[in-house]
C-alpha cells in the first residue's frame, strides 16, 4: 500500500485521483455480492452431488425451497465451473471517464457542492473529535492511498490508529440533514450500495474495519462498523484486475488511433501543505470521499 498525504479536495488530491479508479466508484465496476451468491449456490450444489451435505441442509443454508435446490443441483454438477466474475455494464463508461482524465491531464471528478455538503464539510472536524472522545481511538489524516502499483485507490475521511500508531481501520464521517440523520439512527448496517466502497477501502489500505459515523449537533451520533470480508474482497480484487486490464487494452487502442503517444506512467504530485493543519482541523475539508 502507498500513502500520499493529500488534503482532501486540494489540487494535489484531485491530481492523485486522476485516471485511477477509486473505491467510491468500485460499485460501477463490479457487484461482488452477486458472485458471492452465485458461487455459494454452485459450491452448495457440488457438495450435494458429492454427499458432503443434504438437499435439506443446502435449502436451509441458502434460505430457499427444496424445489429451488433441485434446480441448482440440475444446473451444477461436480464438473461444472464456478461462475466467473464479469464486469458491470457501467464499467466501460467509467473507464472512458478515467481515460479522458489521462488524455486531458485534468480531473473530471469536481462538482459544485450542495448546501448540505458544504455544511457537512464545515462540521466534519467536530464529528471527528466526538468520535475520538467516544471511542478512544486516535485519528489521522485520510490522505490518498493506492495499491503498490497505483492501479486503484481510496481516500477515507480519516485513518484510525491503534496504540502503536498503526492504521487498523478507516472512518467515514456523515453530517447529513436532520431527517437523514434520523434515518441513520435507525440503521443496523450500512446500505449495501456502500459495501464496494468500504470493503474497497479495506482492500486498498489493508485494514480490519471501517466505521461509518453519522453526526448531527442536536441529536445523538450513530456508529456502524463494517468488518473486513475476505471472500468479498477476493471477488472485488478479481474485478479490479479485470478493469485494469481493460484500461490497458484501451490505452493501447488509443495509441493506435493517435490519441496518445505512449502508455503514461502515473506519478504523484509533491506535497508542500502543512499536514498539521489537517490534523488540527484548520483546513478546508473534503466534500467527497473515496
Amino acid at each position: 500500500m502507498l500513502f500520499f498525504p493529500a488534503i482532501h479536495n486540494s489540487a494535489e488530491w484531485f491530481e492523485c485521483r486522476r485516471g485511477i479508479p477509486t473505491s467510491s466508484c468500485f460499485n460501477q465496476i463490479i457487484n461482488p455480492e452477486t458472485y458471492l451468491k452465485k458461487r455459494k449456490i454452485a459450491q452448495g450444489a457440488k457438495d450435494v452431488h458429492n454427499d458432503i451435505k443434504t438437499k435439506d441442509q443446502l435449502a436451509k443454508e441458502l434460505g430457499v425451497t427444496q424445489v429451488t435446490v433441485n434446480s441448482y443441483i440440475k444446473k451444477y454438477n461436480p464438473d461444472s465451473e464456478i461462475p466467473k466474475v464479469e464486469l458491470l455494464a457501467g464499467a466501460e463508461t467509467y473507464a472512458h471517464m478515467l481515460l479522458a482524465e489521462i488524455i486531458m491531464g485534468e480531473s473530471l471528478d469536481k462538482f459544485p457542492p450542495s448546501f448540505w455538503m458544504e455544511r457537512g464539510a464545515l462540521m466534519e472536524q467536530e464529528a471527528a473529535d466526538l468520535y475520538q472522545f467516544e471511542t478512544g481511538y486516535t485519528l489521522d489524516r485520510g490522505g490518498f492511498m493506492t495499491d503498490d502499483k497505483m492501479r486503484w485507490g481510496s481516500s477515507p475521511d480519516r485513518r484510525i490508529l491503534d496504540d502503536k500508531g498503526d492504521c487498523i481501520g478507516f472512518l467515514e464521517i456523515k453530517c447529513p440533514a436532520p431527517w437523514t440523520h434520523v434515518k441513520n439512527l435507525l440503521k443496523k448496517e450500512i446500505d449495501k450500495t456502500y459495501n464496494p466502497q468500504v470493503q474497497g477501502q479495506m482492500l486498498v489500505g489493508d485494514a480490519k474495519f471501517v466505521d461509518w459515523f453519522s453526526y448531527h449537533p442536536d441529536m445523538p451520533p450513530t456508529l456502524i462498523r463494517t468488518n473486513r470480508d475476505d471472500d468479498y474482497i477476493s471477488i472485488l480484487s478479481e474485478g479490479l484486475i479485470m478493469f485494469d486490464n481493460m484500461m490497458l487494452r484501451k490505452l493501447k487502442e488509443l495509441i493506435e488511433v493517435g490519441a496518445i503517444d505512449e502508455i503514461p506512467q502515473k506519478s504523484m504530485p509533491e506535497f508542500h501543505d502543512s499536514i498539521q493543519d489537517l490534523i488540527d482541523g484548520d483546513f478546508e475539508t473534503t466534500l467527497m470521499a473515496g
